[in-house]
């Protein structure tokens, strides 16, 4: 996925949030994997989410993963502007990314 968002000119950071002491330069935009939280563990579900909401409050987020409407309603509500599936095919999640940010890269 990194590899085809930097053939359309973005750049690229692959990391997981580490908290406010990492302060690196503004995203336009993240997109954060949700894996499915094992049972009895929701608290957990949204961790990434909130913390990439913490250290980059401005960025648009899109949210990877198969989710039920709930856990989707509680992600809107945590600052996703999209959930898509897992396996999102690469052109449409990028379209949404230059739709989302209003960015025009290469």
């Amino acid at each position: 996925m990194a590899r085809y968002f930097r053939s359309l000119g973005w750049t690229v950071d692959v990391s997981e949030p580490s908290g406010p002491e990492s302060s690196v330069r503004p995203h336009d935009l993240a997109i954060v994997n949700l894996a499915p939280a094992p049972e009895g563990e929701a608290s957990g579900f949204f961790e990434r989410l909130q913390a990439v909401r913490r250290q980059d409050p401005e960025a648009t987020v899109i949210v990877l993963g198969d989710l039920s409407p709930a856990r989707e309603a509680q992600a809107r509500a945590l600052g996703a502007r999209a959930i898509v599936p897992r396996t999102p095919y690469l052109p449409d999640l990028g379209h949404l990314a230059f739709r989302l940010t209003g960015l025009l890269h290469g």
